[in-house]
C-alpha cells in the first residue's frame, strides 16, 4: 500500500504465451490451448484486473463456464487468491464485490436465457468449445452497450462447434479479434508441465485426441465428408480479376445457394457466396445479375435442374430460367454420384501429392464452415443433411466437379449445355 485507500497489486508471474493471448489489447481474444496450460489462471487474473482498474460501482464483470459447478470452482479459486478481508463475497449467487464496488459474477453457460440483461464491462468464457452457442449470443450482447473485451478460452472439441468457428474468424485476421494456440509442448518449455506426463499422454491416448487437448488441433475424424478441405491452407484472400464468372448453383427454396469462382490458371478462386431463403430459381439469377450486371457468366447447376420445376414457375425448368436470364449452363449428361462429388472436392482442395487448387477468399464464412461441418450420418457414407451444411457445399461440388473432373469417367460425362 503506498497512500491510504491505496493499494498496490502485483500480476503474478505468468508465461509469455499467458501474456500474449490474455493480456493484449483486442476487444476479442480467442485461445485454443492445451488443457492445463495455464489459460484458467491467466484468464481469471485478467478478469480481476479489468475490474480492478476499470471497475466502478454498479459495473459488472463476468466469468462463464459450461456449467454452474465449474463457474463454482473459478470462483472458489479467485477468493483464495485474494484477501478476504478486501472482499465482499456471495457463495449463493457466486459473486465477489471489490473494494472499488465493482462485481465478479460466476455463471452458467447451460441456461443461456438467464445471461441476458446486465450491461457487462469485461468477460471470460471458458471452455468454449463445451459452452452452448446461444451463451455466446448472450454474452455478445452484454458487451454491446459497453464495448468491453472478452476473453474465449478452451481446448479444441471437434468442427462444428461455434468456438471453433469463431477461433477461424479470428485466425483470419477479422478486425477487433486476436487468435492464439497453445500447446503442451508450449507448457513444457515454459516449465508449467512435466514432459514425461506429456510423452505419456502421448503414447497412451487415441492420435485425435492427443491432438484436441494437447495440441490445440482439431481432430480430422472419419465422419467428415471434406476432409481435405483445412481453413489455413484454402481459405486467403482472393480477387475477382475481372471476366468469365463461374457460379455453382443448388436448386433449393430454403435456402438457394450459390458460389461465385473465377479461374486463375489451374485453379479456382472462389470469391463470393450468395445463400437466399424463400426464393426460386429466378430470384437466384435477378440477384446474381444485380451483383455481377453486365458480365459473362456460366453456371454450374444441380444436373437435375434440366427437369425440375420445384424451384421454378410452371411450365418453365430450373435450366431454361437461367438461359433466359443470360447465363450459360454447363451440367454433365448424368447426375454424379455422392462418391464421385465427394472425392473430386477433396481431390481439388488437396490432392495426395499436397496440391490445392481451389482457394476461397478470406472474406467468406457460409461456404468453408460448411465445408468444416458437414458430417456423414454415423456408421454410414450418407450424408447428414440436417445440419443444412450440404446445400452451399453442394453448389460448389457441382462447380468443382464440372471443371476440375478428377477421373476419366466423370470427364466423359461433362457436356457443354450452352457454349
Amino acid at each position: 500500500m503506498s497512500n491510504p485507500g491505496t493499494l498496490t497489486y502485483k500480476r503474478p508471474w505468468f508465461a509469455d504465451y499467458q501474456l500474449k493471448a490474455i493480456f493484449n489489447d483486442d476487444r476479442v481474444s480467442v485461445t485454443e490451448a492445451s488443457t492445463k496450460s495455464g489459460k484458467t489462471v491467466s484468464a481469471l487474473a485478467w478478469l480481476f484486473e479489468q475490474a480492478s482498474v476499470y471497475g466502478k460501482p454498479g459495473r459488472n464483470y463476468w466469468w462463464v463456464a459450461p456449467v454452474y459447478p465449474q463457474s463454482k470452482i473459478a470462483y472458489r479459486r479467485l477468493k483464495r487468491w485474494l484477501p478476504r478481508e478486501l472482499l465482499k463475497t456471495n457463495e449463493q449467487d457466486l459473486t465477489i464485490t471489490l473494494p472499488n464496488e465493482a462485481v465478479i459474477w460466476f455463471k452458467g453457460a447451460d441456461r443461456p436465457d438467464s445471461l441476458y440483461g446486465e450491461d457487462v464491462y469485461a468477460a471470460v468464457i471458458d471452455e468454449a468449445s463445451r459452452c452452448k452457442e446461444e451463451a455466446w449470443h448472450a454474452v455478445r450482447s452484454t458487451i454491446t452497450a459497453t464495448r468491453g473485451p472478452v476473453r474465449i478460452i478452451g481446448n479444441v472439441k471437434g468442427r462444428t462447434n461455434w468456438a471453433y468457428k469463431l477461433a477461424q474468424k479470428a485466425k483470419r485476421g477479422a478486425p477487433g479479434y486476436s487468435y492464439h494456440r497453445i500447446t503442451a509442448w508450449d507448457a513444457v518449455e515454459a516449465g508449467i508441465l512435466d514432459r514425461s506426463e506429456i510423452e505419456d499422454a502421448q503414447s497412451t491416448l487415441p492420435e485425435w485426441v492427443f491432438r484436441e487437448l494437447y495440441m490445440a488441433e482439431a481432430g480430422d475424424n472419419e465422419g467428415r465428408v471434406y476432409r481435405s478441405f483445412d481453413y489455413a491452407q484454402n481459405v486467403t484472400p482472393v480477387e475477382d480479376t475481372g471476366g468469365l464468372l463461374l457460379i455453382g448453383m443448388d436448386f433449393n427454396v430454403a435456402p438457394m445457394a450459390a458460389v461465385v469462382a473465377v479461374r486463375a490458371g489451374d485453379q479456382l478462386h472462389i470469391i463470393d457466396e450468395i445463400t437466399i431463403r424463400d426464393t426460386n430459381t429466378e430470384g437466384m439469377s435477378a440477384e446474381i445479375n444485380r451483383r455481377y450486371p453486365g458480365r459473362k457468366i456460366n453456371v454450374y447447376p444441380d444436373p437435375t435442374g434440366k427437369a425440375r420445376k420445384t424451384s421454378a414457375p410452371v411450365g418453365q425448368t430450373d435450366f431454361t430460367i437461367l438461359e433466359k436470364a443470360g447465363f450459360h449452363v454447363k451440367s454433365p449428361r448424368a447426375s454424379y454420384t455422392t462418391a464421385d462429388k465427394v472425392n473430386t472436392v477433396n481431390a481439388a482442395l488437396c490432392s495426395a501429392d499436397g496440391t490445392r487448387r481451389v482457394f476461397i477468399d478470406s472474406n467468406l464464412s457460409e461456404l468453408p464452415d460448411a465445408l468444416e461441418s458437414l458430417y456423414y450420418k454415423e456408421g454410414t457414407r450418407d450424408i447428414d443433411k440436417r445440419s443444412g451444411f450440404d446445400h452451399i457445399t453442394d453448389a460448389f461440388a457441382y462447380l468443382v466437379c464440372y471443371e476440375m473432373p478428377m477421373v476419366e469417367k466423370i470427364a466423359r460425362r461433362v457436356k457443354v449445355r450452352l457454349s
